[in-house]
């Protein structure tokens, strides 16, 4: 069965599992810093952090997306955004609903590093708060990160440039 959970479009197996796609965005300031979001599931499980988006709307793109979310979470306008240069699949539990997620990862840029979220969202009332990181903060963090090897990744976009083809950058 496909629904609209809001407006995000969502299909449910008879199992309960709920598979959507997702966009996000490595937002980077001037100082080539990425926000990210601290988060926990209010039903249970640690917390972690991750880069703003989410599920896409009916008829809308990727790309599409990626631009209202970053507005919905942080109240920022971004025109551009990247080719798509990174996915994943990824399987989690949120409000005790089973996932299986199919994110493409973009890149935007923004000189502005004050953020508001613009939307009543519930997954943004559950936001613990919000740090733009550098590269070495993420290098040298013993917290959980979506993906987990961002540091990583990020370190070799910033180096390397946007890969030909999207990595894929597992859970």
């Amino acid at each position: 069965m496909i629904h609209a959970k809001g407006a995000t479009v969502e299909q449910t197996h008879q199992d309960g599992l709920v598979v959507r796609s997702a966009a996000r965005v490595l937002l980077l300031d001037a100082e080539d810093r990425l926000l990210m979001f601290h988060c926990q599931d209010p039903t249970g499980g640690e917390p972690f952090w991750i880069a703003p988006g989410g599920g896409l709307e009916a008829n809308e793109s990727y790309e599409d997306a990626a631009r209202r979310e970053v507005y919905e979470e942080t109240g920022l306008r971004i025109h551009e955004v990247s080719c798509c240069v990174w996915h994943r699949t990824h399987a989690f539990t949120y409000r005790h609903r089973r996932y299986n997620q199919h994110e493409r990862f973009f890149v935007a840029r923004t000189d502005a590093t004050v953020i508001r979220a613009i939307a009543d969202d519930q997954e943004i009332h559950d936001q613990l708060g919000h740090h733009w990181w550098s590269v070495e903060e993420l290098q040298r963090s013993t917290s959980d990160f979506a993906p987990r090897r961002i540091a990583q990744y990020l370190s070799a976009l910033l180096n390397d440039g946007y890969p030909d083809e999207p990595i894929d950058v597992g859970v």
